[in-house]
């Protein structure tokens, strides 16, 4: 009987140990989750939040009754911007504002950067080092 009650304890013993495994892999699952619960926020604060925003230009907003309590409008605003006089200067400025920013502005940011490298007084080398 001493030897079926050892089989019998030993058996009981793995099956907690198994237990216990079983336990400890539900753990760390819920960790990974957790883990993933800071992406997801970031993912729908920068991705999904902002599509609200698509709704604007059918929309005659009111800044009073905010985004959702302002009268829909449909296309009545892009008729009025493809019907405008003013729609030919509108799309040259932007072109214009978008190639300046593309190309214009980093050659004077490295020009200013290389002007910089240069200067050899001690006093601005001082300054630099910020």
């Amino acid at each position: 009987m001493d030897s079926s009650n050892k089989a019998e304890s030993v058996f009981h013993e793995q099956i907690s140990r198994s237990e216990e495994k079983e336990q400890m892999a539900g753990q760390g699952q819920l960790g990974a989750a957790d883990a993933c619960v800071p992406t997801l926020l970031a993912f729908t604060l920068f991705h999904y939040v902002p599509m609200i925003g698509i709704i604007l230009p059918f929309k005659r907003f009111m800044p009073a009754k905010g985004l959702f309590g302002s009268p829909w409008v449909g296309f009545e605003n892009f008729r009025f911007l493809f019907t405008s006089v003013e729609l030919a200067r509108i799309m040259r400025n932007t072109v214009l504002y978008s190639l300046w920013f593309m190309f214009i502005t980093p050659a004077v940011n490295v020009t200013i950067a290389l002007l910089l490298f240069e200067v050899t007084s001690k006093r601005a080398l001082k300054y630099r080092r910020c």
